[in-house]
């Protein structure tokens, strides 16, 4: 026997046996995989006192796409969900992404007319509702010209629906993964948009691009292997859904929580020893005006992420003397992720360029590139607003059955934002309005925000 086939045999009789994930790590399907084979005990979900690790999540996605397979769902069917943040929530993900079935989250305060328009649109085959939300679904049902299967979540006792039960439909389904796995390039979330400039848009994004985008969120939260990560936005925005995908990078934990609740958001960084979380302005400003701020240990975050809207710079300076300079400040929107400031690139008490950086959102990702320009499409100059334009890797794929809408967007390869800013000499990207709502007196332009910046620093 040769030295290398003997050191094969000791290598093979040492090495215990693994489970190797089928799926492709550019899926997300691939990514609940990896971790119920390399780490099957450690937390997946926590929600509401009941904890999941990742073994248990695995199987509980896969025996809810092999229920609803049974019920004559098939990859590429749109499937909604219409729901506010809940252990059903993050189960309906994973049995979407495990079957290729295509999640539509619908945001819960849409009104019945809404609801219909927004269904109809994507042609959802099945509508996954809490039951406290019952009476807006009834009301929407005859508004479509096809009635979706029904799957309630939670125990609605006076239900007036004929509705499948979200946990006995589960417990119908076969722990076995369904034989056709969705492709990185397949679409995996038609998310929508937040419908300022008219009706909401479905944007398409596929397994490729969010995995992409959830792996620069784990680095921009400097989130270790199975860290913790806090998710209390809406899961049907893209910053719900985007702190449970960058956990999912990292084999980790995500706290869900049903909403936002200053008392209940400290004692759970405390109890679970978050690593990071994601904020808008107002909740922060709640946290820092919080009367018992002191009494909760929140030595565990590592990074706080500020998105949804620019963060008055009064209110980051004083947050970064409370927290230290843990924020990761990110501009993007439904449609992808553009620029990031790194909490080591801007803050109070420094030199001039880092505080003047705190009214900043960065530079492009990686992974992607932006620029600023005129109306005619030329480049702006150095510190001349213009609109803002992105391509990068990030980005999503159009709007689904909406072309018009798709090429209106886009210009010779650039995502259009319809925002408004300037790019210094050192390539920080600073945003001073909405193309929309930019005020013209006397002739000159005067920039929303920089009214609500003068307001702010009183």
């Amino acid at each position: 026997m040769s030295s290398a086939s003997a050191q094969s045999q000791a290598i093979e009789r040492v090495s215990p046996v693994v489970p190797v994930p089928s799926g492709d790590w550019r899926t997300f399907r691939g990514l609940i995989e990896r971790g119920a084979a390399f780490y099957p005990d450690q937390d997946a979900v926590v929600c509401d006192g009941v904890r999941l690790n990742y073994a248990a999540y695995a199987a509980n996605c896969r025996k809810l796409a092999d229920a609803l397979a049974d019920n004559g769902v098939q990859k590429g069917d749109r499937v909604s969900i219409l729901s506010t943040n809940s252990l059903e929530y993050v189960e309906f993900y994973g049995a979407c992404e495990f079957a290729g079935f295509l999640a539509v989250p619908l945001n819960f305060r849409l009104v019945a007319p809404e609801i219909a328009a927004a269904i109809t649109h994507v042609g959802a085959s099945v509508l996954f509702y809490e039951d406290a939300l019952e009476p807006a679904v009834k009301a929407a049902l005859p508004l479509m010209p096809s009635r979706p299967l029904l799957v309630r979540i939670g125990t609605a006792a006076g239900s007036h629906l004929e509705a499948l039960d979200d946990h006995a439909l589960r417990k119908s389904g076969r722990d076995i993964a369904p034989v056709q796995a969705p492709a990185p390039s397949d679409i995996a979330y038609l998310m929508s948009t937040s419908g300022t400039t008219g009706k909401p848009k479905a944007v398409i994004r596929s397994h490729r691009v969010s995995t992409v985008l959830v792996e620069s969120l784990a680095a921009d939260y400097h989130l270790p292997l199975n860290g913790t990560t806090l998710a209390m936005t809406p899961m049907f925005h893209v910053g719900g859904k985007d702190m449970r995908g960058s956990a999912l990078w990292r084999s980790g934990k995500v706290v869900v929580m049903k909403n936002f609740n200053v008392s209940a958001v400290l004692k759970t960084i405390a109890r679970e020893r978050v690593n990071t979380m994601f904020l808008v302005a107002t909740q922060l400003q709640a946290m820092l005006e919080a009367p018992d701020f002191a009494d909760y240990d929140i030595s565990s975050l590592r990074a706080i992420c500020l998105a949804g809207a620019p963060c008055p710079a009064p209110l980051l300076a004083r947050a970064i003397s409370v927290f230290g300079s843990i924020f990761c400040v990110q501009y993007g929107m439904t449609e992808g992720m553009i620029a990031t400031m790194h909490s080591n690139e801007f803050g109070p008490g420094g030199d001039e360029a880092l505080e003047r950086r705190i009214a900043s959102v960065g530079h492009s990702i990686p992974q992607g590139q932006l620029r600023t320009v005129r109306d005619d499409g030329s480049p702006t100059a150095i510190g001349e607003p213009g609109e803002v334009c992105t391509r990068s890797e990030a980005m999503f794929e159009g709007y689904w059955n909406d072309e018009p809408a798709s090429q209106a967007a886009m210009r010779d390869g650039w995502f259009l934002t319809g925002d408004i800013g300037f790019v210094d000499e050192h390539g920080y990207l600073f945003l001073v309005d909405r193309k929309k709502d930019m005020i013209v007196t006397g002739g000159e332009n005067v920039y929303s925000r920089e009214v609500e910046n003068a307001l702010a620093t009183h």
